[in-house]
């Protein structure tokens, strides 16, 4: 399963990003998305750290205006 998380540096973005993964099957993806490109790889290192530790998955950087997959499902809708 293919899960992007656009926001994915703040506060709950990066806090769904870590519950995912050590949570998640091993064939899980979880796509960090951010305006802020340092803060995402930055995240990203981080949570690489949580696979060492006996999550499962993989996390990775994502580009701003491409999307994770075609007929992606939306989890929440900002309003």
């Amino acid at each position: 399963m293919r899960i992007a998380i656009y926001g994915g540096v703040g506060g709950v973005g990066s806090s769904t990003a870590f519950n995912l993964l050590l949570g998640a099957d091993a064939d899980s993806e979880v796509i960090l998305v951010d305006s802020r490109p340092a803060m995402v790889e930055s995240h990203v290192l981080d949570l690489e750290q949580v696979l060492e530790l006996g999550g499962s998955g993989v996390v990775r950087r994502g580009e701003r205006g491409r999307r994770a997959e075609r007929g992606r499902r939306r989890l929440h809708r900002r309003r």
